[in-house]
């Protein structure tokens, strides 16, 4: 956003933050500018349910999720500023909010998965998979619906699962070399907890003799 306000700054002084700029340099944009590109931005990531051939059943619409024009604003806004709304930008929401003509809107190519339903379809899937079919020797295994555009293979899976971490920083952390890592395994408030040894399924299996005729 910064960047878009900069290429059409003109304005010596902002009047939601009151920011003066250094003698005539300009650094802010006029707001019928701003709303120009924003709703550039509103048209990629939205598209006007009517538009989109949305079903209407008794004056409401079915088969997708729609979102007022406010909502479409708020988070418009909030992925351009990638923050919590601070008193100048809970303004300027507001303005943008109200010279937005009240419409309803879906997102673009609502008929397919968003990407987190396409993430939590494939996590079912991998876990299908370790659980009823390899439990080790899954990386090269292929996506159960060779035909399916929206299922992914593990390695595909983990490779977007990485580039998603690598987005939310806030939810990895550096550990040293040798810092002892422990797997934990959810339980419901009722289920009686289990002891700590290990499962059967981790010891060793010994090897039959082989029998021969």
């Amino acid at each position: 956003m910064k960047q878009l306000i900069g290429e059409y700054a003109t304005e010596t002084s902002c009047s939601y933050c009151d920011r003066i700029g250094v003698g005539d340099e300009p650094i802010a944009a006029p707001f019928d500018d701003f709303m120009a590109r924003f709703m550039v931005g509103v048209h990629h990531w939205y598209a006007r349910a009517d538009d989109e051939g949305v079903m209407l059943d008794e004056g409401e619409y079915v088969g997708a999720t729609t979102y007022t024009s406010d909502e479409v604003a708020e988070d418009i806004l909030y992925e351009a500023i990638h923050d919590y709304f601070n008193a100048a930008q809970d303004d300027l929401l507001a303005d943008i909010q109200t010279v937005m003509i009240p419409d309803n809107w879906v997102r673009r190519n609502w008929q397919w998965p968003s990407d987190e339903e396409r993430l939590s379809y494939s996590w079912d899937a991998f876990k299908t998979l370790v659980k009823h079919q390899t439990r080790f020797l899954f990386m090269r295994w292929p996506k159960r619906y060779p035909y399916d555009p929206d299922g992914m293979s593990p390695t595909e899976f983990f490779d977007t699962l990485v580039q998603l971490l690598h987005g939310l920083p806030d939810v990895t952390v550096d550990v040293d070399l040798h810092t002892p890592l422990y797997r934990a395994g959810c339980t419901s408030r009722n289920q009686t907890s289990k002891s700590a040894a290990p499962r059967s399924s981790d010891q060793p299996r010994s090897r039959r003799p082989e029998r021969t005729g």
